[in-house]
């Protein structure tokens, strides 16, 4: 008869655990949802910076256009909008690998975002106020195009009046 409560005690440390659980996986699945929207604005900007070096615009043109690229891609993501893409996070090198910053003249670009603040919903209860993200990618020039063949075509346009095999498409022509 005295062990006759701890069933109920039992059931709520069970269902407090249960709820922890559940709440990790919540912010955790969050936290990797952030994180791909992060590096996909960070792959935008290193993009952007390496289109702005293949244009031969300089580095200080590339820094701007990588982070304009970046505040572009955060606009729509709330969790990311508090983080400022510094300059000294955007580096270039003469080399891809190894990556060398700093070396000249610059061809390829390396963007990162590192510490990016996501805050937790359910994991605060236990004192897990916020989790921290990253991001790394880098880009370099764009491959010369020599041949129609050296493309990758989504779509060709057809003149469908014509005949098969090109359909108005003449290769080489």
């Amino acid at each position: 008869m005295r062990q006759r409560g701890i069933v109920a005690v039992t059931i709520a440390v069970s269902m407090l655990a249960l709820l922890l659980m559940a709440g990790l996986a919540i912010d955790v699945a969050r936290l990797v949802l952030n994180k791909s929207r992060l590096q996909s604005a960070v792959d935008a900007a290193a993009l952007a910076a390496a289109k702005t070096l293949d244009d031969h615009l300089g580095e200080a043109a590339a820094i701007t256009a990588a982070q304009l690229a970046f505040d572009r891609n955060k606009v729509t993501h709330p969790e990311l909008s508090a983080y400022v893409l510094p300059d000294d996070h955007i580096q270039f090198s003469a080399t891809l690998s190894p990556f060398t910053p700093g070396s000249s003249p610059a061809h390829y670009v390396r963007v990162f975002a590192d510490n990016v603040s996501m805050l937790t919903t359910f994991t605060a209860l236990i004192g897990l106020n916020e989790l921290d993200a990253g991001a790394t990618a880098v880009s370099g020039p764009s491959a010369p195009i020599n041949s129609p063949c050296d493309l990758f075509p989504v779509t060709v346009c057809a003149d469908m009046t014509k005949s098969a095999p090109y359909w108005g498409y003449v290769p080489y022509g």
